[in-house]
């Protein structure tokens, strides 16, 4: 029998690694760029202990890293992403193609919608709303993945690489890439196309590994 203190405290870890794993999908860990238990435990306003448990389990996913003077997101290298890049094309096209059946009418609107806001912001030079509609058209349909376990490694992948999106998503001209990519997958999923759409995602991925590469190389 699971004790009430014990559930309270897996609950509260839980909900901690949930918030950490949110901030660091926006492009950080906490307000800084090297974060300590002290200071994610005032910002969250929780005690060190749920802070030091969900940071441990953030480690071991290969989010953060610990440094000497805390802990930091870690650094992404051209042949990190090239490896990421291969899992999520093996990943995200057969799941795309074996969730069609499974996206609604509200939900095939939702990417619509999130697409028409990405050229809205690409219009008006709006680097934070095209990031945020971004976002909204990949949840959209990652969340109509049926497999939950190929929708967690999905997820995880992706986690790898969010931060380093500002570098690419911030360039006009990666931005009407990534507009005309999303706008051949949904087209083809309009068209209930599930082959075409696996093949629209799978060059979309690579036109997104290429945009990433050049960014890190123009970085250094």
């Amino acid at each position: 029998m699971v004790k009430k203190g014990h559930a309270r405290s897996e609950s509260l870890r839980a909900q901690v690694y949930g918030k950490l794993r949110s901030g660091l999908r926006r492009g950080g860990l906490g307000t800084q760029q090297v974060a300590t238990e002290r200071d994610l435990a005032a910002e969250l306003g929780v005690s060190r202990t749920p802070i030091r448990e969900a940071l441990a389990l953030l480690v071991h996913d290969g989010l953060v890293v610990p440094t000497t003077k805390g802990f930091t997101l870690p650094s992404i290298t051209g042949e990190d992403v090239a490896d990421i890049y291969e899992l999520r094309r093996l990943l995200e096209p057969h799941a795309l193609r074996t969730s069609i059946d499974h996206l609604s009418p509200a939900d095939r609107k939702a990417l619509r919608r999130a697409l028409d806001e990405q050229v809205e912001a690409r219009r008006d030079g709006d680097t934070e709303g095209f990031i945020a509609a971004n976002s909204a058209f990949r949840v959209a349909w990652t969340s109509r993945i049926a497999n939950e376990r190929i929708r967690d490694l999905i997820d995880h992948y992706d986690d790898h690489i969010v931060a380093l999106r500002e570098l690419t998503l911030s360039d006009p001209d990666t931005q009407d890439i990534v507009i005309a990519g999303l706008g051949q997958i949904l087209d083809r999923l309009d068209e209930g196309d599930a082959a075409g759409a696996a093949q629209a995602m799978e060059r979309h991925l690579t036109a997104a590994e290429a945009a990433l590469k050049r960014a890190l190389r123009e970085k250094a």
